[in-house]
């Protein structure tokens, strides 16, 4: 390895083999972020609107309101552009992060389709 840019190959290289390699139905969240080029902060930024769009689906439930699709709505328009909507919906659910609040979106998604 004689320059840094070589070196910066050879690592995106390896991060490569190794996103082939890990079990990504385990990990279909990290795994998504990994393929996307998502950066720590914009993974913080997605976490952040998923809990608040939790925060509002739980208050609505609260409620006894049962139009979730404002939810879908800022969901989707809040999300980082370089992931795709559903396939990171789902990787969240797969995951288990915000299980009620993913099983919802992802229900409408497909009611959508």
């Amino acid at each position: 390895m004689s320059s840094l840019q070589d070196k910066i190959n050879m690592l995106e290289f390896h991060n490569h083999l190794l996103l082939k390699m890990i079990d990504g139905k385990k990990f279909p969240f990290y795994a998504l972020i990994i393929q996307k080029g998502i950066t720590k902060k914009e993974m913080d930024d997605v976490f952040t609107l998923c809990e608040e769009v939790n925060q509002r689906f739980e208050m609505q439930q609260e409620n006894g309101l049962v139009d979730e699709k404002p939810l879908l709505l800022h969901f989707v328009g809040m999300l980082n552009p370089k992931l795709p909507v559903k396939e990171t919906i789902i990787a969240l659910y797969e995951q288990n992060y915000y299980p009620a609040l993913m099983a919802k979106l992802v229900d409408m998604i497909n009611k959508l389709e």
